[in-house]
């Protein structure tokens, strides 16, 4: 009996009862060896979009940081006495939430 991939219409003709049994049996197995491999690979691009997630959000964390940070620079350097405006939440500023 041919191999699976190379089997024709014409090959099914005159089969025994115990060849297309054979080759149910084979189509079956690839079925479920293919079904396997589409699983393996829902879970795979699963993990893979769970890793994007968590680093973008580091990314935007880190970019909510640097901003936060360059604010606090800026006001530092506006004021002479920049201490007593770093007391007002960083929040506020309007450069910070890409106002």
């Amino acid at each position: 009996m041919p191999d699976l991939r190379e089997l024709k219409d014409e090959d099914l003709q005159g089969l025994t009862p115990e060849a297309v049994t054979a080759l149910a049996q084979q189509m079956l197995q690839r079925v479920r060896e293919h079904d396997l491999d589409l699983e393996q690979r829902d879970q795979r691009i699963e993990r893979q979009a769970q890793e994007i997630r968590l680093k973008d959000a580091k990314l935007e964390k880190l970019t909510f940081e640097l901003a936060r940070h360059k604010a606090w620079k800026v006001v530092g350097h506006l004021v002479p006495d920049g201490a007593a405006l770093r007391a007002v939440s960083v929040s506020r500023l309007p450069f910070v939430h890409g106002s």
